[in-house]
């Protein structure tokens, strides 16, 4: 019976080294295949710096250069010749007959990055036909959105990584999560309309893209009975969000949008802002009652109690605004009269206000130039319903430039006056008094370092927060004496380079002069390790007696975003957490709770009733999260029942079989992005993969069975899938490599020379002409087999080099009865002995022997037409191995016997187009549509049809006898053989189709990372 050769395990041979000639040389017995000459490296381990083929007797190897501390050793690996050639017997004899050698294909065809883009699907619009008016009382003060909302001891939160989210703090000792209502990705504006039944009307406001409409702004209204949040109505409006108030049950919305034609023959573009008036009644659809539209980009709305104003920039001129008046009637909004455009762009809605029937504004003029300087206007705005004088006034009354040559940072109007923060080298606050509407006039102004964003009066105090050395910085003037202002105070929050989103939004920061207290979320590096610390700091505000002292802080473990005062516990929230505190001692406020509000879901899986969210705990600098399995019911993924730490490192493969989990991770640190790292970068970590089991057959209980830690030289390293290999039951394997990256970090050195005993080439020398290529890693691919036939002890088997220097995993691996098969790429040719340039490589399939116990056996490489795509229908006597040309547009399938792999047919797809292989079809997205082929007995490719999808999918993998697909705002479904498909769409561009899986009832499990897990209806 004809034999094929396979490869043993390494062996060390026995060397001798030559400090003055520097050569190394090697006793090779009889029956070895290759000899390796490696260098022992303190990053990595030991590597291989040549290979040649072995010569029985002695060979030399000289080496590139010797130092007292370098570690060589040289090792070979056997020829194992009792490995038969398969029956080719499995399929039919045709299959066989193809061609089994192909040369080496442009490496160029990759493109398995996950840069996507996808269309949201528009809600359909709600009409109705009630015509009855609002009943907005124009006394109130306008309500602002923002993204929570307090009512009582009840906080509406509207997270944008979950959706809405109601909690009940009557007891702030033990905060409950009430009602939910997921909206990944969504949250953004929340208003709270109490009914007469004392139940709660929720407005949530939101936008998105899509490629039919553009930008697009909903209205969503929710009913909340106490315990039940239900969307009852929703309402889609053209153009994006910019802003919008709430009057009593009068909505005003401002939108924006470019419009898509061209307005002059120089083919300029035009942005429209769009004011729209909605009528809210209780279980009704948002009634349109009004539309003013304005041509101009980037609106901001200003409003008082009875006026609202909106700056846009007009047409061309981002130097300039434009602001309409309104007053605000209980029919509506009125006109004051046509826009008026300022000398400068107002970029605050607090440089605007109208008192007195003026208009005055606050606007920057030439900003970042020497010419730049603050204009105050007054501008004549009579009521619609004011009998105006018989008189011909001038549009601006009076006119003021402060601060010339300084930018433009705060403004804040307070009764008849005004106050102006300017910049350039210091803080100069400017008092203007404007009784005299016709003669605005600077009644004194303070220079002091730094400069301030934000700026509230506060008696005869004015507040404000800014920066200042490097530090978010709190301030507190006094503005007593309108011509003598007076720095009180000022406190740096933080250390070095600290940040606050109260600098750029005031929603952030809360004032309580009737408390006497102020609260500021600010983040900052932590000098002890370098990363990002969180808290709210809390400040003692006494406006009696001007003193502004800052007290203790309630620390966040993600950036802080809100605080408030529910009852006597201070409440502040992250977009992952909630945090009630008593602060009866301000200087140590007592933590009384802490709730969990959303979290990263990497991986999830279903056991039972019960789902297992993983939390990978991808490592950066910015974040500390640890690897956690959190244990919920499976048809409510946010009550979470219990909390597993995992322990340290990332979790690179979670996997469940029978009541098993197992769970491997990597514990270097490092830095990394999705499954990439740098190169070269220090690893601080322990560097070790390290194999957990737990029992999972008493969820939510999860307790611990037992480890492994295996020392990893590619420790940080790519794994070629993100799920195990099962050539046996108990015998879990992984493929690795060192990581993707444009620059490895090191210097490409000639490679040591293999020569005979009397000095001169021999024939396995090794040519030192060819250089390898400085994108080559110079690791090689690695296989790691665990035995895990006793839980409580598992164990490793030493991890195993395999395929050429110089070669790279292609990311398709399939094992099953002992065998384990592995795409493989590389760029050396042995028998030239030369590298290939221009990343041009060989394509292969790796075929390895996995034992029930013992030490893994590699046959030798099949050549392949093009890279591995997909494995089908393996067993001991072989596969069919389905390959691709990304670049050329075309798919292959071989049938292997397990040793040589023989070309049966092509299928010419579109260059790159995503594929994916169940059995023996195929699936070709391109373009809205997923093609299908099936491999008939005959060895042709059948054409199946196509299924519409209706996007364009970028990504398809097998998965349970279905094919799934991403496109990355959406996913797709289909059983293979099917006619039925199914899709989904989110506002979210994290879906990733190798993320998926697929529940017992067939629902879909898509993990969206921090925006949790979706379970999809099938």
């Amino acid at each position: 019976m004809p034999l094929h050769a396979a490869l043993g395990p390494k062996v060390q041979l026995k060397s001798k080294l030559s400090l003055k000639q520097r050569l190394i040389s090697v006793t090779v017995p009889e029956g070895y295949s290759n000899v390796s000459v490696e260098m022992f490296q303190k990053d990595s381990g030991w590597k291989s710096i040549a290979s040649a083929e072995a010569k029985t007797g002695v060979m030399r190897f000289k080496l590139p250069f010797y130092s007292k501390n370098a570690r060589w050793r040289a090792v070979g690996r056997k020829w194992v010749s009792n490995q038969p050639v398969g029956s080719r017997s499995k399929f039919p004899a045709k299959f066989y007959s193809g061609n089994n050698s192909f040369d080496a294909i442009n490496g160029a065809s990759g493109g398995g990055g996950r840069l996507m883009s996808g269309n949201v699907v528009p809600m359909a619009s709600s009409t109705t036909s009630d015509s009855s008016k609002s009943s907005a009382d124009v006394s109130q003060l306008p309500e602002e959105a923002d993204i929570w909302k307090i009512d009582g001891s009840t906080v509406y939160f509207f997270n944008q990584l979950r959706g809405l989210q109601v909690l009940d703090l009557s007891n702030p000792a033990d905060p409950r999560l009430t009602a939910s209502l997921r909206m990944p990705a969504l949250g953004q504006d929340l208003y709270v309309i109490r009914e007469a039944d004392g139940s709660r009307r929720l407005v949530l406001l939101t936008q998105g893209w899509s490629a039919e409409d553009g930008q697009w702004t909903r209205i969503s209204l929710v009913k909340f009975n106490g315990l039940v949040a239900e969307v009852t109505h929703e309402q889609e409006i053209r153009g994006g969000l910019s802003d919008s108030r709430l009057v009593g049950d009068r909505l005003i919305l401002v939108t924006s949008e470019w419009k898509s034609t061209s307005v002059s023959s120089a083919g300029e573009w035009t942005s429209e802002s769009r004011i729209s008036e909605w009528i809210l009644k209780p279980g009704e659809a948002p009634l349109a009652d009004g539309e003013t539209v304005i041509v101009g980009a980037n609106p901001l709305i200003a409003a008082g109690a009875d006026w609202l104003a909106v700056s846009v920039h007009p047409q061309g001129e981002w130097n300039k605004s434009e602001v309409s008046v309104f007053a605000i009637k209980p029919s509506g909004l009125e006109s004051m009269g046509p826009a008026i455009r300022t000398e400068g762009a107002i970029s605050s809605k607090f440089a605007i206000s109208w008192s007195n029937h003026v208009l005055t504004t606050v606007s920057h003029k030439d900003r970042w130039t020497s010419n730049s300087v603050s204009v105050l206007e007054n501008f004549r705005a009579w009521d619609p319903e004011v009998i105006r004088p018989a008189v011909v006034e001038e549009t601006r009354l009076g006119m003021l430039e402060l601060a010339k040559g300084e930018n433009l940072y705060a403004t804040r109007f307070a009764g008849d006056r005004v106050y102006v923060v300017t910049f350039l080298e210091t803080d100069p606050l400017w008092v203007v008094d404007l009784r005299d509407p016709e003669n605005p006039t600077v009644s004194g102004h303070l220079e002091v370092p730094g400069f301030s964003t934000y700026l509230q009066a506060v008696g005869n105090y004015l507040f404000s927060v800014g920066w200042e050395s490097n530090t978010v910085a709190a301030s507190l003037f006094d503005v007593t004496d309108p011509t003598k202002p007076g720095l009180v105070k000022r406190i740096n929050l933080g250390v070095g380079y600290s940040y606050s989103e109260a600098l750029s939004n005031e929603k952030a920061v809360k004032v309580l002069p009737e408390a006497g207290l102020v609260m500021i979320p600010v983040s900052s590096p932590d000098p002890a390790d370098g990363k990002w610390k969180s808290a709210v700091q809390l400040l003692d505000l006494d406006v009696a007696n001007g003193v502004l002292s800052a007290r203790g802080v309630i620390a966040h473990e993600f950036e802080a975003r809100r605080s408030e005062l529910v009852g006597d516990a201070l409440v502040s929230i992250s977009q992952r957490e909630l945090i009630a505190a008593d602060i009866t001692n301000r200087d140590v406020p007592s933590i009384l709770s802490e709730v969990s509000l959303a979290w990263p879901v990497d991986a999830c899986l279903e056991v039972g009733a019960h789902l297992i969210q993983i939390e990978d705990g991808n490592w950066n600098w910015y974040s500390d999260d640890r690897s956690t399995a959190r244990i919920s019911p499976n048809d409510n993924t946010e009550a979470i029942y219990a909390e597993i730490d995992l322990g340290e490192g990332r979790v690179k493969i979670a996997e469940r079989r029978g009541n098993n989990l197992f769970v491997l991770r990597d514990t270097s640190d490092h830095w990394s992005w999705g499954r990439y790292r740098i190169a070269g970068w220090p690893s601080s970590g322990s560097n070790e993969l390290v194999l957990d089991i737990y029992d999972v057959s008493s969820l939510p209980i999860m307790p611990l069975l037992g480890s492994v830690a295996v020392p990893s030289e590619n420790s940080g390293s790519q794994l070629s899938s993100a799920r195990f290999l099962w050539p046996h039951e108990n015998r879990p394997a992984i493929l690795m490599e060192s990581g993707f990256s444009y620059w490895y970090g090191y210097v490409v050195k000639p490679a040591p020379v293999a020569i005979s005993m009397d000095g001169t080439p021999g024939t396995t020398s090794i040519d030192t002409a060819s250089v390898k290529p400085y994108w080559i890693s110079n690791t090689r691919p690695q296989l790691l087999v665990f035995d895990v036939s006793n839980p409580t002890a598992p164990s490793a088997s030493k991890a195993l080099d395999f395929a050429p220097e110089g070669s790279r995993l292609t990311g398709t691996s399939a094992a099953a009865n002992g065998l384990l098969v592995t795409g493989v790429s590389h760029a050396y040719n042995p028998t030239t002995k030369r590298w290939l340039q221009d990343y041009s490589a060989y394509q292969s399939a790796q075929v390895v022997d996995v034992p029930v116990s013992g030490d893994a056996v590699m046959r030798s490489l099949m050549d392949l037409p093009g890279e591995l795509l997909a494995v089908s229908e393996l067993d001991k006597n072989g596969f069919l191995a389905f390959s691709v040309r990304k670049d050329i547009g075309e798919l292959q399938v071989s049938a292997s016997d397990g040793y040589d792999a023989f070309l049966v047919s092509t299928l010419k797809i579109p260059a790159y187009a995503p594929c994916a292989v169940a059995g023996r079809r195929v699936y070709v997205a391109a373009g809205n549509k997923l093609f299908r082929n099936s491999l008939s007995e005959g060895g042709s490719f059948i054409d199946e049809g196509y299924l519409d999808v209706g996007w364009t999918p970028y990504s398809l993998r097998a998965l349970n006898g279905s094919i799934v697909g991403s496109g990355g705002t959406s996913i797709l479904a289909t059983k293979a053989g099917s006619n039925d498909i199914k899709t989904w769409q989110f506002p979210t561009w994290s879906v990733y189709a190798d993320r998926v899986e697929i529940a017992a009832d067939g629902d879909l499990l898509v993990p969206l990372g921090t925006y949790g897990v979706e379970r999809l209806k099938r």
